[in-house]
């Protein structure tokens, strides 16, 4: 079910030309960065970013042990997050997680791209959690995890950094991560 709407997912977003969008705004922060241009497509890093993040919960459980039980609750969970908010830099290290998907994912963050943004953060939600059904009755859980899911994705990938170039990045860095994964 997952990976059925991921595709669904990837192919709105390509027939709505916003991966060209991503692109050109990935290439103009690659100058900026003095990086060299972006290779991979975004429609590749937007699946990795899903796909990865995704499995952090296998790969952290080890040391959290029980504290993601299957919990719907949204405030719960962005608490149970921030708490292991630590572990990020380590995850994103062995998921692979580099810049040139931060900046991917910063494109929705754009103040111009608020709409876009809206929509996607749904589709991470459904993405995230498909048992529960996108209809009418369940519109407040999934407004509350889309406020969930876009303080998540602005906190943990730095976006920041990204949409505002002089921005700090609220006393956190992503030195050891970025020093760990200097590929663009």
């Amino acid at each position: 079910m997952r990976v059925t709407f991921l595709e669904e997912m990837l192919t709105k977003y390509e027939q709505r030309q916003v991966f060209d969008q991503i692109h050109q705004y990935m290439n103009s922060k690659a100058a900026e960065l003095d990086k060299d241009e972006v290779i991979e497509s975004p429609q590749i890093l937007i699946r990795e970013t899903l796909e990865r993040t995704r499995a952090v919960y296998e790969k952290v459980q080890p040391f959290v042990g029980n504290q993601f039980k299957r919990n719907y609750n949204p405030q719960d969970i962005e608490s149970k997050i921030n708490k292991y908010r630590w572990l990020k830099g380590p995850a994103f290290l062995i998921l692979g997680i580099r810049q040139r998907h931060k900046i991917a994912l910063s494109f929705f963050y754009l103040p111009e791209n608020e709409s876009i943004k809206q929509e996607f953060l749904h589709d991470a939600v459904h993405y995230s959690y498909p048992e529960i059904l996108d209809i009418p009755e369940n519109q407040t859980w999934f407004d509350s995890m889309n406020g969930v899911m876009e303080r998540m994705g602005y906190k943990f990938f730095s976006v920041k950094k990204y949409i505002s170039p002089s921005a700090e990045t609220d006393g956190e860095t992503d030195a050891d991560t970025e020093r760990l994964s200097e590929e663009f």
